[in-house]
């Protein structure tokens, strides 16, 4: 018997208190399912970290929600539209990152193809 997993996102990672947030949740089987919704105080389930931390909120538990899948890639991309292939190598052009963002004091490239001098490239930078 396999489990059944659910995952799910926020429409965004934070809310002030009073503001609404929207989720988007896939189970790998259909039907109801109840959730919660907590705040997370560190994710970290490590032996070597401070260990998994939640805390409850003010938001009453949910129960008898549909439950359906919904097949995506887990995290965030972007598509940028290349109309005259610019950015395509002769066999097309792939790019990956993970990264951990924090607030930077300036503008900081974190992976990019961008000359300054022609204005011309692409960038993906945290500001």
């Amino acid at each position: 018997m396999s489990a059944n997993w659910i995952r799910g996102y926020a429409d965004r990672p934070s809310a002030r208190p009073g503001e609404t947030l929207s989720f988007f949740i896939s189970c790998s089987s259909p039907g109801p399912f109840d959730a919660r919704v907590v705040r997370l105080r560190h994710g970290d389930v490590s032996p070597e970290g401070p260990g998994y931390r939640e805390a409850p909120t003010p938001v009453a538990p949910l129960s008898g929600l549909p439950g359906i899948c919904q097949r995506t890639q887990v995290g965030s991309y972007i598509e940028i539209p290349d109309p005259r292939g610019n950015l395509s190598g002769s066999r097309g052009l792939t790019i990956r990152l993970s990264m951990w963002p924090t607030t930077p004091a300036k503008r900081q490239g974190v992976i990019s193809r961008w000359s300054e001098r022609d204005r011309s490239g692409w960038a993906v930078m945290v500001e």
